[in-house]
């Protein structure tokens, strides 16, 4: 089934939002509500509540808006959403259960059968761990990699945090990406890169290297270990403040 936020489009859009192609904000409702006061009287309320904020956001960038779908039409999971927003997928696991029960989430039919997941796709709690290793490594040999490889992770997220639209089938991405994935990078650090060069180059001249050609290319290293420009800045601060 697939996760959807409940009444997306009248809590969670406004007249500005509904003519935007893609979302970069979200605006969230402030109120406090019975819901809310007993969501925080959990034991985990604090930690629920902050995996409903990840859910939101999540949700804002997929499409169709307002549901939990990967780029590539797949249902998000605990897992994937953990990995996407970089925290324990624990806390998606107490926000979606706790959030289904109170009715801010709600399940519709997945456009995949139940079930019928393809076959590189490692099932949570999988026995064997080399099934559980295939998501990250990917398949090498032709290129080919499946939606749900490491390759399929890395394309979902440059799309969604550049707003492109490359393919995860692509022979030329696949090559660049098991090529650093050989070297011993893994998803954490293609996240890292497509973050910072998105931070320094969007809206610039070079916006348009936002590619896989030139940030999985022999650079990789390099731009995963340099210090951004603003970062630079506020270390020259405190330096001349006289704090280093």
């Amino acid at each position: 089934m697939t996760l959807r936020i409940k009444d997306w489009d009248e809590h969670y859009e406004n007249n500005r939002t509904r003519g935007l192609k893609q979302m970069n904000w979200v605006p969230l409702p402030n109120s406090f509500g019975d819901l809310y006061t007993e969501m925080m009287e959990q034991k985990d309320g604090p930690i629920i509540y902050a995996g409903w904020v990840l859910l939101v956001l999540t949700a804002s960038r997929c499409h169709p808006r307002g549901t939990l779908v990967r780029g590539n039409g797949r249902d998000h999971n605990s897992t994937t959403l953990g990995r996407l927003c970089r925290t324990q997928k624990v806390v998606f696991e107490k926000a979606t259960t706790f959030c289904l029960k109170i009715g801010w989430l709600e399940e519709i039919p997945s456009k995949f059968p139940e079930n019928e997941d393809n076959p590189e796709i490692p099932q949570e709690g999988a026995e064997n761990p080399q099934e559980a290793d295939i998501e990250w490594k990917g398949r090498e040999g032709n290129g080919m990699e499946g939606k749900d490889s490491i390759v399929g992770q890395v394309i979902e997220f440059l799309n969604q945090h550049c707003g492109t639209q490359y393919k995860p089938s692509s022979k030329k991405s696949a090559k660049l990406i098991n090529a650093r994935v050989k070297e011993g990078f893994d998803y954490v650090a293609f996240m890292n890169v497509i973050q910072k060069k998105t931070k320094e180059w969007k809206g610039t001249e070079w916006e348009k290297f936002l590619r896989p050609e030139t940030l999985f290319g022999t650079k990789f290293e390099g731009y995963l270990n340099q210090t951004t420009t603003k970062d630079k800045s506020f270390q020259e601060k405190v330096k001349e403040a006289g704090f280093a």
